[in-house]
């Protein structure tokens, strides 16, 4: 297992709100610390635009985490323990936009998900399998 402290160096900053909410949510995931800690240094370069939008995700998971993982569980072909750390960030980013974000539509709320992960150099199965 790589070290917390290690783990993030190979992948290039966040360059939008939606890449920073996924970092974060990645970042986040059991580590006991609070999001803040991981949202603040992400979001601290993006324009202010930007930086709301990484916010209002991050902040409306946490809120409405259960909901978007029960709706994850029962549309996903993996159980969500299963799943990768940046996957099921990714499909938390996209799920919270499409459920919650009445002004984004449903098309960006996808495209701009899987945009931001391959700004992030990711697999192609996972830009396939988040924008599925």
């Amino acid at each position: 297992m790589i070290p917390m402290k290690n783990r993030h160096r190979s992948h290039p900053g966040p360059a939008t709100g939606r890449g920073a909410a996924i970092e974060t949510m990645y970042r986040w995931q059991d580590s006991g610390r609070p999001v803040d800690a991981f949202l603040e240094p992400l979001a601290r370069d993006l324009p202010a635009r930007e930086r709301h939008l990484a916010k209002q995700i991050v902040y409306g998971i946490l809120r409405n985490l259960q909901t978007l993982d029960l709706v994850i569980g029962s549309t996903a072909s993996h159980p969500l323990r299963r799943m990768k750390p940046r996957t099921l960030a990714a499909l938390r980013v996209g799920a919270y936009q499409l459920l919650f974000l009445d002004r984004v539509p449903p098309s960006a709320a996808v495209n701009e998900t899987v945009r931001a992960l391959k700004k992030m150099r990711q697999p192609r199965w996972l830009l396939s399998f988040v924008n599925g």
